[in-house]
């Protein structure tokens, strides 16, 4: 879509350019509540998670610190943004290396905008050749133009800068631009282009102001004062751009201007008589050059002046403002993401092994009850064969005894009831001992207490710690009654008082021993209808009792569930806050693309 006729001209920032001080200070704020909110956002989502294993309470506590660090530093900076820049007013920090010129060139715009600049006082701010001799940053209200503009001078940074660290970071939050000064007829080393990045990087819009160094005596010579741009300083001036560029992207980095300091404060200032240095060097330099005009002019500070005057207009400098609002918003953003990234690279391992340890126990919970449900049906089905076997080999033993056949439902019964609870609680008992084995993993894993206060049962451990889990686990009756109850509770149901076997066994088998033995001497004939009344009473039997396994093992898997879902909300946990984290990221790189 092609933009409207009359719609104000925008910025990379995307913040129209013809706006009123307020109207800046209300989108400035607005981009900054975005990040804020979105932090803010991830901080609740993340809190509203209530996982139970301690490993995951770390990690979350760990998170919900850096948000909280995140929040309170953003807001700080709306606050500083917002409150502690000034909105009426240009600012420039004069910036650079120890012993660059700095001073001497703030001093050169005291002497022509201070309006309360005392006559005879010129030159005490500057150096004296001393390291880090700006050990405080200064402020300097002037007007130029009638307009207001502030220039900063802030303590160098070669040297222990890192004693003075607080006074240029308060300097650099609340200016509009920087001026950096290069005090080296060359471009900057290694060390102090790290410096330069670390300090500048993405943060104010910033200009090299190239200090062409050289004391008065080197002015004697009159070739040496037909011009300052010099084939060197030229060539100079295209490194130093060269190397600011690389350092802060042409983005922030707006331009080099050459300029010679000692002279253009020579040609301007009333020194105090204390600064004797600087009094003698203005001497020689007047006497070299022949008036102040001709030192002003060679010095080329016009150059600088101008170009203040230019950005000290209100329209000029709410500019200013908005690019230096906007590369802090993406710098802050920046910094939430490398964060977010950080905590992730640091703690991906203790990700991965709390996930692991939980789908681990997860699977087995399923392999331990999947193998148990199948061996209590086929084992309970095997226990009422052999019982039943015994049973037609005491029945086949007293026919070919010629004796009367005598059985007794209810010894049988409990026999019978005795052999499946036997084997049940075994089963159920292994289940839960390899579920046990499985959970001291996940124990390890989550770094949670496993001694003293776990219930047993069978020597087995069987309390899980998160969530109230322990609970399922922890009754003595798990397994669907094992225990002190199981054979009462549950195998009693189909065995005691054995009601189909009192029809089945009782008249099937008790009825037919005693009218075969009686009526017929046949001892073949009287097996063939014992096995058939056996095999009829057996049928019927393990009809009941895989009903009831299937009974038992619907009710394992029901309390197993609570163990699934309790691991599965673990999980869920494990991906809800990392999907919190991505999200914070995403809206971070959004608040970026629109600062």
């Amino acid at each position: 879509m092609s933009p409207k006729k009359n719609q104000p001209k925008q910025l990379q920032n995307n913040v129209p350019a013809e706006l009123s001080a307020e109207d800046s200070k209300e989108i400035a704020k607005r981009k900054y509540l975005e990040v804020i909110d979105a932090l803010t956002q991830g901080r609740d989502r993340l809190g509203g998670i209530r996982a139970a294993n301690k490993a995951f309470g770390a990690l979350k506590k760990g998170f919900q610190s850096l948000l909280k660090e995140k929040i309170a530093a953003a807001r700080r900076e709306m606050d500083e943004a917002i409150n502690g820049m000034p909105w009426d007013k240009l600012v420039i920090a004069f910036f650079g290396e120890t012993t660059s010129g700095k001073s001497t060139l703030v001093e050169m715009f005291r002497t022509l905008f201070d309006q309360n600049r005392k006559k005879g006082s010129d030159g005490r701010i500057v150096g004296d050749g001393r390291n880090d001799f700006t050990r405080e940053r200064a402020e300097y209200e002037m007007e130029i133009d009638g307009r207001p503009f502030v220039l900063i001078d802030s303590p160098g940074i070669e040297g222990n800068e890192k004693e003075v660290f607080k006074e240029i970071e308060i300097s650099l939050k609340k200016v509009h631009h920087v001026f950096y000064v290069q005090g080296h007829n060359k471009k900057p080393d290694d060390a102090t282009a790290k410096k330069i990045g670390s300090y500048l990087s993405d943060w104010v819009s910033v200009r090299s102001i190239q200090n062409v160094r050289g004391a008065a005596g080197n002015y004697d010579m009159d070739d040496e004062r037909e011009t300052l741009l010099t084939a060197d300083v030229r060539k100079n001036g295209k490194l130093i751009e060269g190397e600011f560029k690389r350092i802060l992207g042409a983005g922030t980095y707006r331009g080099n201007v050459p300029v010679q300091g000692l002279i253009a404060l020579c040609s301007k200032a009333d020194f105090a008589d204390e600064c004797k240095k600087l009094k003698k060097d203005q001497s020689k330099l007047l006497g070299y050059f022949g008036s102040a005009d001709a030192m002003w002019e060679f010095s080329r500070a016009q150059k600088l002046v101008n170009l203040v005057s230019e950005m000290a207009k209100p329209e000029k400098f709410t500019v200013e403002i908005n690019a230096a609002n906007a590369r802090k918003i993406r710098k802050l953003a920046r910094n939430v993401r490398a964060s977010v990234d950080e905590f992730l690279k640091e703690k991906g391992d203790e990700f991965a092994e709390i996930r692991e340890a939980l789908r681990d126990y997860r699977n087995e919970i399923d392999a331990q009850v999947t193998r148990a449900t199948k061996t209590l049906r086929k084992k309970s089905s095997d226990v009422v064969k052999e019982c039943f076997s015994e049973l037609k080999a005491e029945a086949f033993q007293m026919i070919n005894a010629g004796e009367e056949p005598s059985l007794d439902n209810e010894e049988f019964g409990e026999v019978l009831n005795g052999a499946i609870t036997e084997a049940c609680e075994e089963i159920c008992s292994k289940c839960m001992a390899r579920i046990g084995k499985s959970r001291e993993g996940v124990f390890e894993a989550l770094r949670a207490n496993i001694e003293n206060s776990l219930p047993e049962f069978g020597g087995t451990e069987l309390s899980v710690d998160f969530s109230g889990v322990s609970d399922a686990l922890s009754e003595g009756t798990f397994a669907l009654g094992l225990g002190g109850g199981f054979a009462g509770g549950i195998i009693g149901q189909i065995l005691i008082p054995i009601p189909f076997l009192g029809a089945a066994i009782g008249g099937g088998i008790g009825g037919w021993l005693a009218n075969t033995f009686f009526a017929d001497d046949r001892k073949a004939k009287a097996k063939q209808k014992a096995e058939e009344g056996i095999s009829k009473s057996q049928d019927e039997a393990k009809r009941k009792v895989a009903r009831e396994m299937d009974k038992l093992c619907k009710k394992l898997e029901t309390r197993t569930d609570r163990l699934r879902r309790e691991t599965d909300k673990e999980l869920q946990n494990l991906d809800e806050m990392e999907a919190i984290m991505q999200e914070i990221k995403r809206d971070m790189h959004a608040s970026e693309a629109r600062a």
